[in-house]
């Protein structure tokens, strides 16, 4: 599997832009492998993606010659296998809150001896059945693994998490939070801003990639985003793209100024 040097240059990369895609149509990510993004980010349980239209996604975003990080929440060993089999060149593990929960994940990327993947690669190794053997050893050290920080217990156990090996960056979205009281929050209080200053501060000592995941940038946001030295950012969707420009052309339209009203 191609790896586009994704894994290789989050260390370095000053900046990598991203998207998401929510959507299950393919001709989405075949449009956006075209707009010139470092990498796409498919949600892959907080849809209604099946593995089906994963695959298809993936195999649009080959062709564009661009990137998958996918998105997972549901941490167990059949549905990470099925996932990654599919061929993505990265993942992001998210829900996941202890030091603990995060080395067994991060195991099930690895094939053995290092983890606990499956080994049965077919679409993972663009199906070189004879050389399959030696792809997934290459895979074990050039697959990307993240690990996204959803709630106050995580991030407060962050300094024993960054510790698993294995894991090549961290991602926070602020929209997926939860705050320490239990209860969700998309916008920053005082609490949640605290912990994200804490995390952000923790992984740039300890030379971790930090990256952001965010439906909407309104102005600032990126700024302070780079002000707490995040490098990998995700931003906007195929669902925000269509409703912004229906939109902005039917506003167009309808503006009494336009000859058309």
């Amino acid at each position: 599997m191609m790896t586009h040097g994704l894994k290789e240059r989050l260390p370095a990369a000053k900046r990598l832009f991203g998207t998401h895609i929510t959507l299950s149509d393919p001709e989405v990510s075949a449009v956006l492998s075209r707009a010139g993004f470092d990498f796409v980010l498919l949600e892959a349980d907080n849809t209604e993606a099946s593995y089906s239209a994963l695959r298809n996604h993936l195999a649009a975003l080959r062709t564009g010659g661009v990137p998958a990080l996918v998105r997972v929440s549901l941490i167990s060993e059949n549905h990470i296998n099925r996932v990654l089999e599919l061929g993505p060149h990265g993942i992001i593990f998210s829900g996941l809150n202890t030091a603990d929960h995060v080395r067994r994940a991060v195991s099930m990327s690895l094939y053995p001896p290092e983890g606990t993947r499956h080994f049965n690669p077919l679409r993972s190794v663009t199906y070189k059945i004879e050389e399959a053997y030696e792809l997934a050893k290459g895979e074990n050290e050039s697959f990307c693994r993240m690990i996204q920080l959803d709630t106050a217990e995580a991030i407060r156990n962050l300094a024993e998490i960054v510790r698993v090996k294995g894991i090549n960056g961290f991602f926070l979205a602020p929209g997926d939070l939860t705050r320490p009281d239990g209860s969700p929050e998309a916008l920053f209080g005082p609490d949640t801003g605290e912990l994200i200053l804490g995390a952000a501060e923790l992984l740039r000592q300890s030379q971790i990639p930090l990256g952001v995941s965010l439906l909407r940038a309104g102005a600032g946001v990126p700024e302070y985003w780079l002000g707490l030295g995040a490098r990998i950012f995700a931003i906007g969707s195929d669902a925000g793209y269509i409703a912004d420009g229906a939109r902005d052309n039917l506003g167009m339209l309808k503006n009494p100024e336009h000859s058309l009203q």
